[in-house]
């Protein structure tokens, strides 16, 4: 919903995921990569006071959202609103090992009319990582 009630109901949630990362990446013989990929349900691209992730946008140390490119780009996950709404967020610690990957948006509603109707009103969205052997 677009309504302020869910946007502080999406916003505590955030404050509240970040904490439990912040504290579970930092407990004793954690590992501390981390990647949470979903239906975040808002969008990164709204503007600083009305952004339900800035629990995370504030700490470029320690997360990123691997969707920001795309959602800069005006790619969008959701079909309905053409909103990017779907989104890959990791710490920074896992893109040392990691890297950056490769996040992109399929668009399976291109290729079948009924997608939206049939399968989801959502695209998905992939991050691909080459992870070498130590």
């Amino acid at each position: 919903m677009v309504d302020e009630e869910s946007a502080a109901r999406r916003r505590t949630a955030c404050e509240r995921l970040e904490q439990w990362v912040s504290d579970e990446s930092q407990r004793p013989g954690a590992d501390p990569d981390i990647m949470i990929a979903g239906d975040w349900n808002d969008d990164l691209t709204d503007p600083e006071e009305d952004n339900v992730f800035t629990a995370f946008l504030e700490r470029p140390e320690q997360y990123r959202f691997l969707t920001n490119t795309a959602a800069e780009h005006g790619d969008y996950s959701y079909i309905p609103f053409k909103k990017l709404i779907d989104h890959v967020m990791v710490t920074t610690d896992s893109l040392g090992e990691y890297g950056d990957g490769s996040t992109e948006v399929l668009r399976p509603d291109q290729a079948d009319p009924s997608y939206r109707y049939d399968v989801s009103d959502h695209r998905p969205v992939v991050s691909r990582f080459r992870v070498t052997s130590p």
